[in-house]
C-alpha cells in the first residue's frame, strides 16, 4: 500500500532528523506530569489481499472515515511515556470482484463495507523537547471493537442486478499494531500514524483479509495534573 509506505517513510525521516539536534534537555523535560487530551482524526482504510476459495484478488478501493476520542498521557521515565486512549470511529471501504470459477454466471460484484466501532490504543512513546515545539514517536497495540459492521453487496449477472445483499460479519474484535509520530505546539497536537491489521477483519470461512489504516490527527492537550 503506497500510502502506508509513505507514512512509514515520513515517520522514519522525522525520527532520524532528531539525532542531529540532540541535547540533554531534549531528552528530559523539566515538567513531566500526566495530562489528558482530545483527538480527532481523518482515516484512510485499505484492506489487504484476500483469498476466496484459494483464489486471490486485489481489487480494493481505499476507504475513508474519521474518529473522535480522548487520551491520557502518563510519564514513565524522563520523556518516555505511556498513552492509553479510546475513540469512536466510522469508516468505509469497497472492492470489486470479477467473474471467477466460484461465481459462475456472475459478471462482477460491487461491495461497500461500513464499520462503526470503538478503538482502544495503548501507545508507548518518547518525546523530544525543542523550542517552541516537541516531537514524539510512538508505537503499541490497538484493539478495534467493531460494534456495527456490515457490507452491502450488489451482484450483476449478465449486466442485470441480482442483489443487493447484506451481511453483518464485520462485527467482531480486531487487533492492530500502531506506530506514528507527532508534533506538539503549546497545547495543540498534530500526528500521523499507521496501523497494521494482525487479525482477520472479515469473519468468514472462505474470505480472509485484514484492515490497514493511516490516520491524520489533530488534538488539544488539557492542563497537567498536580503542581
Amino acid at each position: 500500500m503506497n500510502i502506508l509506505k509513505a507514512a512509514i517513510l515520513l515517520i522514519a525521516v522525522t525520527f532520524g532528523g532528531l539525532n542531529s539536534a540532540a541535547r540533554a534537555d531534549v531528552f528530559e523535560g523539566d515538567d513531566n506530569r500526566a495530562y489528558m487530551g482530545v483527538r480527532a482524526s481523518f482515516d484512510i482504510a485499505a484492506l489487504t489481499q484476500a483469498d476466496a476459495a484459494r483464489k486471490s484478488f486485489e481489487n480494493y478501493e481505499l476507504g475513508t472515515g474519521g474518529a473522535l476520542g480522548a487520551i491520557c498521557n502518563v510519564p514513565l521515565w524522563k520523556n518516555l511515556y505511556f498513552e492509553p486512549g479510546a475513540s469512536l470511529y466510522y469508516n468505509t471501504v469497497g472492492y470489486k470482484l470479477a467473474t471467477t470459477d466460484e461465481f459462475k454466471g456472475t459478471n462482477h460484484m460491487d461491495c461497500s463495507a461500513k464499520r462503526f466501532g470503538l478503538r482502544l490504543p495503548f501507545m508507548f512513546g518518547y518525546r523530544f523537547d525543542f523550542a517552541p515545539c516537541s516531537v514524539s514517536v510512538f508505537t503499541g497495540p490497538m484493539f478495534d471493537f467493531c460494534l456495527s459492521g456490515r457490507y452491502d453487496l450488489s451482484i450483476y449477472v449478465n449486466d442485470d442486478i441480482a442483489g443487493p445483499m447484506q451481511d453483518g460479519s464485520f462485527k467482531h474484535c480486531e487487533f492492530c499494531w500502531r506506530f506514528g509520530a507527532g508534533v506538539a505546539v503549546k497545547r495543540f497536537v498534530f500526528e500521523v500514524s499507521g496501523a497494521l491489521g494482525l487479525r482477520q477483519t472479515y469473519k468468514d470461512t472462505t474470505l480472509h483479509y485484514r484492515n490497514n489504516l493511516v490516520q491524520f490527527s489533530v488534538g488539544y492537550n488539557f492542563g497537567k495534573f498536580g503542581r
